[in-house]
């Protein structure tokens, strides 16, 4: 169950003097204008990141700069929202809709010149995103009624995937994950310490990707460097290599709100996630021409929460979930009036400023191929919530003005929530 304003406007900051191209572009090349190549990116972060390992670089520091190290099989176009080429130049699949042909790009190689094939594809889901104990976070995104995709090499640049049934977002998902090495990454799995891998002590050198940047040097707390890839295959429609900045620094500025004032006081060149009550100020200080200020649209990202539905049990043997709340969680018509109790016009004055929209499904209206307009919509109305509560026993049956279920136990909720969020503290309760 998942309510919450999503973002209406994404903006993006640059300062001229050192604005360029987005560092990591990835097909056969790159369409729109050529850049001018060389310099250093500078980009503030919020934190440090605590791994380089893809599989769990779970905080945005990490996963900011991951994102530039490793590439997938298909990269997405977020202007088109379609899949394109990646390291595979192209795929196919057959009329049973689940069995899918890659064809690697050939002559791609890792980031330390040894080439890039099938093996590290397979590689990389049969040993690795099909081990629980490795993958712990996306394990059973990519299994349907328990059975894993079948992967097998045609060749060395052919791989064939077989999926027990049809999966609508295969591409997207499966050819969406990052793929890893064979080479430097065997020993690691073979020794069972997978997830040590490419840490925070793993020298730059030894953290080998194929994406558009290489690690050249990290100091913890304070800042992540990043270097070409001299061997990143994509180029500009004039045939030059890219990417086009040498380097790409990220800084840390720890705190809420410290991207926000490093850009601001010129100590970085781009402020990608602007929090809605500072709309004005970039609004004002870009119309002095210290900056551009970029209006991309209705984002992606969404708010919303969810109930824990979970019905197994802990290593204990005790339910996971309270047995009475989580009949409440399970019950249609709970979910249904605890969405008409929410006031996401509200919201979205006094949290966003206004600048979000109400948002009735898990998502976004920007996500053109996956969001369905008709989705119903429980809108704010407390006489409907009440009247569902009621029809499905839950009332105040002692007058102490806290609702209570057949079985006397008061309706008590406990929500948890992330710490940092300007816009989660200004919610109204």
């Amino acid at each position: 169950m998942l309510f919450g304003p999503g973002r209406l406007w994404q903006a993006r900051c640059f300062h001229p003097a050192r604005r360029g191209p987005s560092p990591a572009p990835l097909a056969a090349y790159r369409r729109g204008e050529p850049g001018l190549p060389g310099g250093r990116f500078v980009i503030a972060s919020p934190g440090s990141p605590n791994t380089f390992n893809p599989l769990y670089a779970t905080n945005s520091a990490s996963d900011a700069v991951v994102r530039l190290l490793f590439s997938s099989l298909i990269t997405m176009d977020m202007a088109t929202q379609q899949p394109g080429p990646g390291l595979a130049e192209s795929w196919s699949v057959a009329p049973d809709q689940k069995t899918w042909t890659f064809k690697l790009r050939r002559g791609v190689r890792w980031s330390d010149g040894q080439p890039l094939t099938a093996a590290d594809v397979l590689f990389t889901w049969n040993e690795i995103m099909y081990r629980p104990e490795f993958n712990q976070l996306t394990f059973d995104l990519f299994r349907i009624g328990g059975r894993n995709f079948a992967l097998t090499k045609v060749d060395d640049f052919t791989v064939q995937v077989v999926t027990p049934e049809v999966f609508a977002p295969f591409i997207e998902f499966f050819g969406g994950a990052p793929i890893l090495p064979e080479h430097t990454l065997a020993a690691a799995v073979k020794e069972k310490v997978f997830p040590l891998a490419y840490g925070m002590k793993t020298p730059p050198d030894r953290i080998i990707g194929c994406g558009p940047y290489r690690l050249k040097e990290f100091r913890p707390g304070q800042s992540a460097l990043l270097e070409r890839n001299p061997e990143y295959w994509v180029t500009d429609r004039q045939g030059r290599r890219l990417p086009y900045f040498d380097e790409i620094m990220f800084t840390v500025h720890g705190g809420p709100g410290g991207e926000t004032a490093a850009f601001l006081e010129a100590k970085s060149d781009v402020c990608e996630t602007m929090r809605p009550q500072h709309y004005a100020q970039f609004q004002r200080a870009a119309a002095s021409g210290r900056f551009q200020l970029v209006e991309l649209g209705v984002g992606a990202e969404r708010d919303f929460l969810w109930f824990n539905q979970n019905t197994g049990t802990n290593a204990a043997g005790k339910p996971i979930v309270n047995p009475a709340r989580l009949k409440w969680f399970r019950n249609r018509k709970f979910r249904q009036a605890v969405s008409c109790a929410i006031d996401r016009d509200r919201l979205v004055r006094e949290a966003y400023d206004g600048r979000a929209q109400p948002t009735y499904g898990f998502i976004s209206t920007e996500n053109q191929k996956w969001n369905n307009p008709n989705t119903p919509r429980y809108s704010f109305d407390l006489a409907r919530a009440r009247a569902l509560l009621t029809e499905i026993g839950l009332q105040d049956r002692n007058g102490d003005g806290v609702l209570e279920d057949a079985d006397g136990t008061p309706v008590e909720i406990l929500f948890y929530s992330n710490t940092g969020n300007p816009s989660g503290k200004r919610q109204p309760s």
